[in-house]
């Protein structure tokens, strides 16, 4: 999560966006999910094409989400 935010920072979209997403394909009972799943929206939201973004977080079949992550979703 700390290598994604840092690249987030440094303007890497894509690479943060990977490293977010072997965080989220940890599943929403990884205690860092919740965090990382709000940085990969906002990463998604600076890349330019969040719908793209959603689709390649919902590839990864995270199973039934909490509501407050499914909200996340849907902002995108």
């Amino acid at each position: 999560l700390m290598l994604g935010a840092a690249l987030h920072q440094l303007g890497a979209l894509g690479t943060a966006a990977r490293y977010l997403d072997r965080v989220l394909s940890r599943g929403p009972s990884e205690a860092y999910f919740a965090p990382a799943l709000r940085m990969a929206v906002d990463v998604a939201l600076e890349s330019g094409d969040p719908g793209a973004a959603a689709e390649r977080i919902l590839a990864l079949n995270l199973g039934e989400l909490p509501e407050d992550s499914t909200n996340e979703l849907r902002y995108l």
